[in-house]
């Protein structure tokens, strides 16, 4: 009796239909698990593991591990450690260990455009970094450059964004990206209170 034939999922339809009626081919393939390290993972992350290196392994591409790290005030070294074990002891090795902050993108202004300057971190040298006016990354500035500083609800309510979105735009953007020197300290009533240290 001939054995059936296994039928396609959904994802494996798209991919087929990619490589028939385009320029793509099977060599420029890629494949990613992106976990958040906020938390050891669960049943549904083991599902994802097995559908993305399992499609990395039918299609012989690569896969990367990435790292969706744009909340640094819930992730930890430790769940990242925890989440590659998972991974190898599953039976799966990626191909490159990637983290989403590392491709922040921070748009700077062209010369002629009106721009706020802003002193980078001292110990990184005397560079000036300049932000477009206008944005709601420039409005994070200026808040951060008052002698009261401001607080994440304050920063959220001038700029509709979320508290995590906030905390990612200060930590990633501003701190790592762009290393200017914020400090942080409690207030009674406003909470945690962020201002941009005078160069």
């Amino acid at each position: 009796m001939e054995e059936a034939k296994r039928s396609l999922n959904f994802i494996e339809h798209i991919i087929e239909e990619d490589l028939s009626q385009s320029n793509c081919s099977k060599e420029s393939l890629r494949f990613r698990f992106p976990p958040e390290p906020n938390g050891y993972l669960h049943i549904g992350h083991a599902s994802s593991i097995c559908l993305n290196f399992g499609l990395g392994n039918k299609y012989n591409a690569p896969v990367n591990l990435r790292f969706d790290d744009t909340n640094p005030s819930k992730e930890e070294q430790e769940f990242v450690d925890s989440i590659k074990a998972d991974v190898s002891w599953l039976g799966f090795q990626w191909a490159e260990e990637c983290y989403a902050s590392d491709t922040v993108s921070i748009r700077k202004a062209r010369p002629a455009a009106k721009s706020t300057e802003v002193p980078a971190d001292a110990s990184a040298g005397p560079k000036l970094v300049s932000i477009r006016q206008g944005t709601k990354q420039a409005l994070l500035i200026e808040m951060l450059q008052r002698p009261e500083g401001a607080s994440i609800t304050e920063i959220v309510e001038a700029t509709s964004w979320q508290a995590h979105t906030v905390r990612g735009a200060i930590s990633a953007a501003l701190k790592k990206k762009l290393g200017l020197a914020i400090t942080s300290e409690k207030h009674p009533e406003r909470g945690t209170v962020y201002k941009l240290d005078a160069a």
